[in-house]
């Protein structure tokens, strides 16, 4: 985005305080609108310090530990996080980027979008596809589904919707996890999962 590129480097090179609106008001009203699993857009400037934002209380933030930041500025970077509020969430999908100069390609700083993790939840349980009609809820599907995103960690970041498990740490080693972190490799299979039932 021009606008974003060029904002940043206003910003950059004169604090311009009219720039910062300018720049906050695109991402609120031309970008955030964009996708409603958006929560917040933010622009970090190469100090590690938020310049622009969809929420001005996040303006001035410093984000130069935040590992989304530091990798953000090498290239795209995804990250769950889970107890580190932003936009009034606990927990939330990062995704972060470089943002680099039109003209000379220069790193200017990197931008954050945060997702929220609602509607993987709704999909995951299979709730979206029952409003979309995909299945019917008569089915039954949904009663015998557990979904859940697991990290790098082996652990669970993001529950079905129909689960009360969101905000505990649980650790998933199972075949599967093991099957897909360590040999890359897709299975179906039966094996005992996290809770110690069999399942397939």
């Amino acid at each position: 985005d021009g606008f974003i590129r060029d904002g940043l480097k206003e910003i950059t090179d004169t604090g311009s305080p009219e720039a910062v609106e300018s720049l906050s008001y695109h991402l609120a009203n031309n970008k955030k609108v964009l996708d409603e699993t958006i929560i917040g857009i933010s622009v970090v400037d190469l100090n590690g310090k938020i310049v622009a934002s969809t929420d001005k209380d996040e303006i001035g933030k410093s984000e130069k530990e935040d590992k989304y930041f530091i990798k953000g500025k090498e290239g795209v970077f995804v990250i769950d996080f889970v107890g580190h509020e932003h936009f009034g969430h606990k927990s939330y999908f990062i995704v972060s980027a470089p943002v680099l100069d039109k003209n000379t390609k220069e790193l200017l700083g990197v931008i954050v979008n945060i997702f929220d993790t609602t509607k993987i939840e709704s999909i995951l349980s299979g709730q979206f596809q029952i409003e979309e009609e995909n299945i019917s809820k008569e089915e039954g599907y949904t009663k015998i589904i557990d979904s859940y995103l697991v990290n790098n960690k082996k652990e669970i970041i993001v529950y079905s919707a129909t689960e009360e498990k969101n905000g505990l740490h649980i650790i998933v080693d199972t075949l599967p996890v093991r099957k897909c972190r360590e040999d890359g490799e897709e299975i179906v299979d039966q094996y005992i999962n996290y809770n110690g039932v069999e399942v397939i």
